[in-house]
């Protein structure tokens, strides 16, 4: 569930929209998820009255990104409706419309972390205690061996 993005004195108006096989296909409104994955995510924000880019603090993490400008008060955190690669993301800032557009790969999968199964798992009890075996044997002789 995405939350609503929250401004602070200014309200920059922004637009996501979803890029699916390099072409904007769909656009996607805060709280909706598009059926398929997108290649890429495309926030534009506008900012009026922000004439340079270098005015302008943003900050990308896998599921949020965050912008700042002080002189005019623009504050905005926003919620992404997939996780995105923020190592290999762009922005460009057009002076003439005072907007900056960000364009966000999206990680190919929001899959689980994997789950630590141990070696035994689906073993017979005769096979682990031999597999235990084999494993203590082994060091011992290593071991053995470093003591010489």
């Amino acid at each position: 569930m995405s939350l609503p993005p929250t401004f602070a004195h200014g309200t920059p108006s922004k637009r996501v929209a979803s890029s699916v096989g390099g072409s904007l296909s769909q656009l996607v409104r805060l709280g909706a998820s598009p059926a398929p994955r997108p290649k890429e995510l495309v926030v534009r924000i506008e900012l009026p009255g922000v004439a340079s880019a270098a005015d302008v603090d943003l900050d990308i993490t896998p599921r949020r990104l965050s912008l700042r400008e002080e002189a005019t008060g623009f504050e905005l955190d926003l919620e992404l409706p997939h996780a995105i690669d923020e190592t290999h993301g762009s922005a460009k800032f057009d002076r003439s419309k005072q907007a900056l557009t960000v364009v966000l790969p999206v990680v190919a999968s929001d899959a689980a972390p994997a789950v630590f199964k141990p070696a035994t798992e689906g073993q017979a009890a005769a096979e682990a205690a031999a597999e235990q075996a084999d494993a203590e044997a082994a060091e011992a002789k290593n071991r053995a061996r470093e003591a010489e």
